[in-house]
């Protein structure tokens, strides 16, 4: 199955966030995201993924640095 891309707009309407939030989460938890040759970000379903666990982390009040250690213990 081909894998499918997102979009920064598409991430942010989906996960209901500001495209800013993603960026910051991208920079501040040091994701590896993607990008074509125009620089664009391109999420994968495993990137939503992702996403959504940290979104649920900070919703239960961890901080970056909790989450950070939280998605290198689920690699």
């Amino acid at each position: 199955m081909e894998e499918r891309f997102f979009k920064i707009g598409e991430v942010a309407e989906i996960l209901e966030i500001e495209q800013h939030t993603l960026r910051y989460l991208e920079n501040s938890l040091k994701l590896k995201i993607k990008r074509n040759e125009r620089g664009d970000r391109l999420y994968t379903d495993s990137d939503l993924d992702t996403l959504r666990l940290v979104l649920q982390l900070k919703d239960k009040g961890l901080n970056t640095t909790a989450i950070k250690l939280a998605l290198e213990n689920t690699e």
